[in-house]
């Protein structure tokens, strides 16, 4: 009663049970119609192919394998988290076990919640860009002296509060060259 595909699988893939969910995913009406068959059977070839290579994986290493994949489904592309195991017996690798679930609505909030949290990430650096744009020559050199004393270990204030005796005409093409950027930046 799983409400996504679950199967068993000898070693050489061919199924040996399998749940509705797993019927009603490869369009067929019961569990006779995939029972004995390979994946070649029941998915088109390219997934098919993809599909054995798992199994062969899992049954050559012993180990289980998950992964997450995109599949089209009736014209949609929907994303799927898979699970495969190795099924022994007295030791022997026999066969594999798995079980596949739509994981769609999942991967659309967290790619939504992505989007957002870089698009706040994004608003707040051009808020700072503006604020640092619009800051005056002498606040520049300050936030840059500042970032220095950060970046050197110096106490806080050590470099800003020396005295400098600069032109402003030769200070510019040094900020402008792109040498104080890393410090005037706001980040």
């Amino acid at each position: 009663n799983f409400p996504f595909m679950v199967w068993l699988k000898d070693a050489q893939s061919r199924f040996l049970a399998v749940n509705r969910a797993m019927v009603e995913a490869v369009g067929k009406t019961s569990v006779d119609e995939i029972n004995g068959r390979t994946d070649l059977d029941v998915w088109p070839k390219d997934l098919a192919e993809s599909y054995r290579a798992d199994d062969w994986a899992v049954l050559q290493s012993g180990i289980p394998k998950t992964l997450q994949e995109r599949v089209e489904v009736d014209g949609r592309r929907r994303w799927f988290e898979t699970y495969k195991s190795p099924v022994a017996i007295d030791g022997r690798i026999v066969g594999t076990v798995g079980f596949a679930r739509d994981i769609t609505e999942s991967r659309q909030r967290e790619e939504a919640d992505r989007f957002q949290r870089e698009g706040t990430e994004l608003e707040a650096r051009v808020a700072q860009a503006i604020q640092a744009a619009s800051m005056s020559f002498p606040e520049r050199v300050n936030r840059a002296l500042a970032c220095f004393e950060g970046m050197v270990g110096l106490p806080d204030g050590k470099v800003a509060s020396l005295t400098w005796a600069l032109d402003r005409a030769d200070a510019e093409p040094v900020c402008g060259s792109g040498a104080c950027r890393v410090c005037i930046s706001p980040e």
